[in-house]
């Protein structure tokens, strides 16, 4: 029998495992990079991000598409933010804003829809 297609295989299999692993240290490297950014978030930061999402929040509100938590989600963002606590403020803000736009986007795609049939 001949070895050569099972060390071809070996081999083979160990450059992907070299590969897949340096592919996860450069991810956990974008990870922290991320994290050193969250860090160094700053107020101005905040209020451009606030706005933004005030805006969408709003949006959101006049088709009826406003979510449960977002109004107190965004409270807690600003008591955060009051604290000085920028990078919890800013993950707040985040949730807030993707409910915003989530919001919006499902009060359009049922905006004609109606209620069922067994409710008349």
């Amino acid at each position: 029998m001949n070895k050569t297609p099972i060390t071809l295989i070996i081999s083979l299999l160990m450059i992907s495992l070299t590969a897949a692993c340096n592919q996860t240290t450069d991810n956990m490297n974008s990870m922290t990079k991320k994290t050193l950014s969250l860090e160094t978030f700053e107020a101005k930061d905040f209020s451009n991000l606030l706005s933004i999402t005030k805006a969408n929040l709003e949006k959101a509100k006049k088709v009826g598409g406003e979510w449960r938590d977002s109004g107190i989600m965004l409270k807690k963002a600003l008591a955060k933010a009051q604290q000085g606590d920028y990078p919890a403020a800013l993950k707040l803000l985040k949730v807030v804003n993707f409910q915003a736009k989530r919001g919006y986007q499902q009060s359009m795609a049922q905006k004609n829809i109606g209620n069922p049939d067994y409710l008349y």
